[in-house]
């Protein structure tokens, strides 16, 4: 693997110096100097356009001047030449993820700079040298488009996976391509879905049916430069037909779309908007149309199991007429059933909350084991393990906890919090005192059982 013509070190200082960027970017109108002239005028107020020649030139300067401070450290080689050794090892942990009836991994290495999605059997994987087959080679598929394509991940048609609409980004930019790809034939669907450049991201309603949220034209995006406005796409249509189905607000961080599903057959259809970064509001939708839940601002909904819908809260909360409150970190379900009756008045159940004592009896109540465990380069797990029937759910969120994957396999049930959820020391502490210690050799590493 090749860093390119840029050091770990100065790419780390680009994100930082785009960062501020973008947040000089995002500033609401009324902090203008023209809207408040009694505050100095700020003398970078020029890098609000960040693609602007002057503001790349400014980054490319500040990267410079920061990456010669942090070369300049004695420990700097060695730490890079570490990082570099652990990301080329041929025999680092290829992370799995199932789908249909396979196990597919994301492979980067020196030949292959941009990645492999490749695939191969679960008895295969099982074995010490699993024998991969190639799906999709990012590396070819840029020579081929003659652009550097950067994957960004796959969203697929649920059970079955075997439709999915592969995004790719040119460079790594934060907006992406996406288009209709079957895993089965291991090709490009010929007149299939196609999104073009944008900053977008996508459900599958069915089959021939999309919900998007992209740049729909003049005024749809986000002073945040996301999109705000979620229309549902019909397969074979021109995507300017798409209808409008959710709309946020123009001073919101973004809006989307997205379905959860359980191995019942049951479906929501959920909107987010992101008020800001740490607030949002939640709908779905009912037999009577869209409704807005009545859940915390710091709060939403995290998955669909067996009928019962999964809430997760980061901050305290007492539901409107109830003598019931819940902490900050926990974990409740609901019925579906009566959230779609009257999402107004929620009656939701701990699954699991952030006080040892409050955990043992939730884990005690439900008969439910649970177990924490960090891997490198991932996420924090949760994994429940109920003694009911049909429960598996992988709940996997890419970045920024836009997209949410649901996944129901087998009678073993698993739930992936996105990586914001922090999970507190002391539900660490239980679930391994449980569990007495660290999965054993031959357990699996993502989830003890």
């Amino acid at each position: 693997m090749k860093w390119q013509s840029i050091t770990p070190a100065a790419m780390f200082a680009a994100s930082l110096v785009l960062f501020g960027a973008s947040v000089a970017a995002q500033q609401p109108a009324d902090r203008t100097p023209d809207a408040t002239p009694n505050l100095p005028q700020d003398k970078y107020i020029w890098l609000e356009d960040v693609s602007s020649p002057r503001s790349l030139a400014w980054v490319q300067a500040e990267n410079a001047r920061t990456a010669a401070v942090l070369e300049a450290d004695p420990r700097f080689a060695a730490y890079q030449a570490d990082a570099l050794k652990i990301a080329e090892d041929p025999n680092r942990l290829p992370m799995p993820q199932l789908r249909g009836d396979d196990v597919y991994n994301f492979w980067r290495d020196a030949e292959h700079t941009h990645g492999l999605l490749r695939k191969t059997t679960l008895a295969n994987y099982l074995t010490a040298k699993p024998d991969w087959h190639t799906v999709i080679d990012y590396d070819a598929l840029g020579k081929q488009d003659n652009v550097k394509w950067v994957s960004k991940g796959l969203s697929c048609l649920y059970p079955d996976d075997e439709f999915c609409m592969v995004s790719i980004s040119s460079g790594g930019e934060d907006a992406d391509t996406m288009r209709e790809f079957d895993l089965k034939t291991g090709k490009f669907v010929e007149g299939g879905f196609v999104l073009p450049h944008s900053k977008q991201n996508v459900s599958w309603l069915d089959k021939d049916t999309l919900l998007v949220a992209r740049d729909w034209g003049p005024g749809t995006m986000t002073a945040s430069g996301y999109p705000f406005i979620v229309k549902q796409w019909k397969r074979g249509t021109p995507l300017t037909d798409a209808k409008e189905v959710f709309r946020g607000q123009p001073a919101d961080i973004s809006a989307a779309g997205y379905t959860a599903h359980d191995a019942q057959g049951d479906v929501l259809t959920i909107f987010h908007r992101a008020v800001t970064f740490f607030e949002s509001e939640e709908f779905v939708q009912t037999p009577s149309g869209l409704q807005q839940l009545t859940i915390p601002s710091k709060a939403s909904v995290a998955g669909l199991i067996d009928g019962r819908v999964l809430l997760s809260i980061e901050q305290d909360w007492t539901p409107a007429g109830s003598k019931q409150s819940f902490v900050q970190g926990s974990v409740l379900e609901m019925s579906l059933k009566e959230l779609l009756a009257d999402p107004a008045h929620l009656k939701p159940k701990i699954v699991f909350a952030p006080t040892a004592q409050e955990f043992l009896d939730s884990a005690d109540t439900t008969k439910t084991r649970l177990l924490i465990t960090t891997q490198p380069r991932a996420w924090p797990r949760l994994c429940l393990h109920a003694h009911r029937k049909g429960l598996v759910e992988e709940a996997a969120r890419r970045a920024g906890q836009r997209h949410r994957r649901h996944r129901l396999h087998g009678r073993r049930q698993r739930y992936l919090l996105p990586q914001h959820h922090r999970l507190p020391h002391a539900v660490v502490a239980v679930a391994r005192q449980r569990h007495h210690g660290q999965p054993q050799a031959g357990e699996d590493s993502a989830c003890a059982v």
